[in-house]
């Protein structure tokens, strides 16, 4: 006699879930068979809501910018590597979130897009595309995205004062 199927639960309840219920990993349902359109509604929903939640705020401009690019767009790069993303899907979320800042009074209609995405000392705002941290976590084959440049350009970058403090390093003291 089995009593699996007598049981309403199932063999799943052994490890804290039902057998309906899909396993979850970070938030992302796990199956044989994945439905895509689902997991993507889902992310859409996070997505926009972290946005309400940080462009909601009292924090400074410049702290929802670093928080919109820690908080809500790690929701997506997950599944970069995992899910099928076409441009149009992430030109949506970038225009959710443009008009994410315009309802809470951070952008105005009519600014312009281009210095919104541009680094903050170049006299941009510092906000991370969408579709741009999808190829930089596709470049650097890791979930993390930092800043709106990879991480080899920021060393560059700072390469030429290294140069400047070896110049200084080989001056001799007369004697």
């Amino acid at each position: 006699m089995n009593l699996w199927r007598k049981s309403a639960i199932g063999p799943s309840a052994k490890f804290g879930h039902r057998a309906e219920e899909p396993y979850t990993y970070l938030g992302v349902p796990e199956r044989q068979s994945q439905e895509v359109s689902t997991i993507k509604s889902a992310l859409n929903r996070e997505y926009k809501r972290r946005l309400r939640w940080i462009w909601g705020s009292e924090l400074s401009a410049r702290n929802k910018v670093t928080a919109t690019k820690t908080f809500a767009i790690p929701v997506l790069v997950y599944t970069f590597g995992v899910l099928h993303w076409t441009i149009k899907e992430l030109e949506d979320l970038d225009r959710a979130t443009r008009k994410t800042m315009n309802l809470h009074r951070s952008l105005h209609p009519k600014s312009s897009v281009q210095r919104l995405y541009l680094p903050r000392d170049e006299g941009g705002r510092g906000l991370l595309g969408v579709n741009r941290a999808r190829l930089l976590s596709m470049e650097d084959q890791s979930p993390t995205v930092i800043g709106n440049r990879s991480i080899p350009e920021r060393r560059e970058k700072a390469h030429p004062s290294q140069h400047h403090m070896r110049r200084q390093k080989t001056w001799s003291h007369p004697t």
